[in-house]
């Protein structure tokens, strides 16, 4: 994580800040929030989507007020850095790694799965034991002591939920980071509400 957060803090020139493909609840929230944070720092980002949204994300931007992440359709080039969110694995990216062929700036993954076929990037944070990337995004944003607004906060809540399944692949770490977030205002009820009336809300990659 250190190693991560000084990555994040020496970032230099404008920076794009990717999900994957279909990008599902827990690839765009962290997006969105690790934006925010960046944003918070004073460095320059846009964040967007490979291609598309999948339904659920759609559905969970829309209730809480949130602009729906646009497709990525501008020039590389006009980026020093690139982040992927919640992806390392080029399989994922559609045809997107085409496109990196060719540029020459920096590319870091954030992300908790483990694949056996890496991006190639100037550093990748892979944590298997964190149970949503919203959760690393929730650790950065303690760590750089970025105070969570109350729907930032609903947005990770939402990737922990939906990335877990409604907690089945959780464990005590998640448990409890989980309640951090509650006390950020996330109202619980609300959740469940949005969750109930989604089409497929724990749809993820």
């Amino acid at each position: 994580m250190q190693r991560l957060l000084q990555e994040l803090k020496n970032l230099r020139g404008s920076t794009l800040v990717l999900t994957h493909s279909l990008a599902d609840v827990d690839s765009v929230s962290s997006a969105i929030v690790l934006g925010r944070i960046l944003s918070w720092l004073k460095k320059p980002c846009d964040i967007h989507c490979i291609d598309s949204l999948n339904s659920s994300s759609k559905h969970l931007l829309k209730e809480i007020g949130f602009e729906l992440l646009l497709p990525f359709e501008g020039k590389l080039s006009k980026y020093s850095n690139i982040i992927f969110v919640d992806v390392s694995n080029p399989d994922l990216l559609s045809d997107f790694p085409k496109k990196l062929s060719s540029y020459r700036g920096r590319v870091y993954c954030i992300d908790h799965h483990y694949h056996s076929n890496h991006l190639h990037t100037r550093y990748s944070f892979i944590a298997p034991h964190y149970a949503a990337s919203s959760l690393i995004v929730f650790d950065l944003a303690k760590e750089l002591n970025y105070s969570l607004n109350s729907r930032e906060a609903f947005l990770l809540a939402a990737g922990v939920v939906s990335d877990t399944a409604f907690f089945k692949s959780a464990d005590n770490s998640c448990f409890k980071k989980f309640s951090e977030l509650l006390e950020y205002g996330v109202d619980y009820r609300r959740l469940l509400t949005l969750f109930a009336s989604a089409p497929r809300l724990d749809e993820k990659l």
